[in-house]
Formats: C-alpha cells, structure tokens, sequence
C-alpha cells in the first residue's frame, strides 16, 4: 500500500514538471493552445461540479456567471481602467450576487426548478447585454484594444501609467504566459475542490446531494448550503470570464451568455465524473482535443458539428460508465494495486 502511495505521488510529480516545461519546449503555438484550454475548460468544470457534482443541483445556465465576469471585469477596465485582477474579483462578487437572487427563491422548491431557472437567468441575461449596445457594445460585441499601442482606441482613453505593463492589462505577445495562468487558477480550483470534498461542508454537500429529505432530518439546512455551493461555483466561473475575455480579447452576448457554453461545461464534468477532484480535469482532457479538431475539420462548411461529437461521446460514456470515467479508472488502478 505504502509502495502504491509512493508510486502515484512520483507520477503526480512527474506530470506536474512536464507541464510546467511543456510550453518551453513544445514550440507548436496550436499544442500550446490546445493545452491552455484543456486547462481552462477543467477550471470550468471543476467550478461547475461544486454546485451540479458535490451538492447534486443541476445547472444548465452557468453561462451566466461566466458571462457577468467577463463582462464586469472588461467594462471595468474599459471605462475606468481598472486592472483585470481587480475586476476579476469584482466580476466574482457581482456573479455571487446574482447565485443569490436565483438560489433564494429556487431551492427553497424541489424538482427540475433550479435548472430552468438558471437557464432562463442566462437567456435573460443575453437579451439584456444585446439590448444595451451603447454599453455593452451590444450584438458586435467588446474587443479589447491592445494597451501600450494607442493612448487612444474608440472611446477608451487609456491610462498612460499603466501603458505597456502586460501584467496588469492580462496582454502578452506569446500565448506562454496564458498557459501558465490557466494552469495555476485549474491547480486553485483543484485545490479547493480537494479541501472541500473533504471538509465537514464537502459531506454536507454529498448529503443534500444523495437524500435531500435525510439531510433536512439530521438536522441540515440544505437551502443554506445549496446557496454556498452556488455561490462558491458562481464566483469562480466569474474568474473564467475574465480570462476568456482577455485571453481572446473580444466577448459578445451570443457566446458568453449561451446555452451550448453551459451545456459543454456540464459535459466536461459529467463525463470525467461527477462529485470527483480530478474528473473534470480527465474530461475535459479528452473532450476539448475532439471539440477543437471537429472545429478545425468541419467549422468552415459544417458550423457546430463538433456539437455531434460531444453528444456522441456523452451517450457512449453515459452507457458504459455511467458515474463517469475517473471513478472507473480509479477502481482499476486501485484493483492493480498500482
């Protein structure tokens, strides 16, 4: 057993160092990116498993929380040039606020209630930010100008103190940089996601989660930790907005507040494995290649096919192993005694 442990803390170790060198010996710019947004789409779905994994409340509109960070964080420094790792937290505060105008009312009610509210928050939203386009930029969309390069770019004045600092403004030349920032906020979102699963609140979410009525009769209030679920994977999913936005540097209605963003990110989790640290992380691995080749094949003349791929995939996991891919990996690894 101790050998095991040991064996598996070397692989842990080993795998850490490649990806951390990944990047500076791969010179392929498409690898890299494919890597960053395994990365990115695991800190997606680790965020979404604390709600839809750990507390069992199914969230079909978490592009809403995505979308009210990636669009605070950039009007924030658009109009009044504050720094994105200011308004990222700022976008992850407005992102709670709204978990709890949906979860006050919603899980105070049983049944598919939560999810179609979330969806239609999430579509509410989308009309909102296309109806205010002297904002939001409306249907067009924001794109980011690149700072340094104009003190001047439409009607954002940008500061001259902070022009040319790429740390602050979350610009670089190389996509190196965004690599490791997707790798340090997934290892973050790792990280919490182990400590709560398990800490007392991990095991009242697990409890809500597998008999609601059991939790409520030894003495849990489940509507209270339903809501600090949501609010913890609310405010992290606003953090992910702020690195699409600023990682593409363009955002509009259409996508960060859509239904397929909520579904892919559901996807990820459900087929890596629900309620588990790593199955998101193992999803998205294997989902975000297949999505981006489809999109590389088929984008041009077949337009959301690689949507196919994904319900595909979703059938084929869901009637072999069912509970998801890493908890049937970890019994065999278990089983062989590796």
């Amino acid at each position: 057993m101790g050998s095991a442990l040991m064996i598996r803390r070397h692989f842990y170790l080993l795998a850490l160092a490649a990806l951390l060198v990944f990047p500076l010996v791969i010179q392929d710019a498409f690898l890299i990116h494919i890597v960053t947004m395994i990365f990115f789409h695991a800190f997606l779905a680790s965020a979404w498993n604390l709600i839809g994994g750990y507390c069992g409340q199914f969230s079909l509109g978490h592009a809403a929380f995505f979308g009210l960070g990636a669009y605070t964080s950039m009007l924030l420094l658009l109009y009044n040039s504050v720094p994105l790792w200011i308004g990222m937290f700022v976008g992850g505060l407005v992102s709670a606020s709204c978990a709890i105008l949906i979860g006050l009312p919603c899980f105070r009610l049983r049944g598919p209630y939560f999810t179609l509210s979330s969806i239609g928050i999430a579509e509410s939203l989308r009309l909102i930010f296309l109806k205010y386009r002297d904002f939001t930029g409306g249907a067009v969309g924001l794109e980011i100008p690149r700072f340094g390069a104009n003190p001047m770019i439409g009607p954002y004045p940008l500061p001259h103190k902070f022009m040319g600092d790429p740390i602050l403004y979350f610009q670089f030349d190389s996509k190196i940089p965004y690599y490791y920032l997707a790798f340090g906020i997934m290892l973050l979102m790792l990280f919490v996601t182990s400590r709560v699963a398990k800490s007392k609140l991990g095991y009242y979410f697990l409890s809500i989660k597998e008999d609601e009525d059991a939790a409520e009769s030894m003495g849990i209030p489940t509507t209270r930790y339903k809501l600090i679920s949501l609010l913890m994977s609310a405010f992290f999913m606003a953090w992910g907005g702020t690195y699409y936005a600023m990682y593409f540097r363009y955002i509009d209605p259409d996508f960060v507040f859509a239904l397929p963003l909520s579904v892919e990110i559901a996807l990820v989790a459900i087929i890596g494995g629900l309620g588990t640290v790593f199955g998101p992380l193992l999803g998205a691995t294997l989902l975000v290649p297949a999505s981006e080749k489809m999109r590389a094949w088929l984008g041009g003349t077949y337009a959301g096919a690689h949507l196919i791929v994904y319900g595909l995939i979703l059938m084929i996991a869901v009637l072999i192993v069912p509970e998801g891919i890493w908890p049937r990996l970890r019994r065999l690894i278990r089983i062989r005694g590796w």
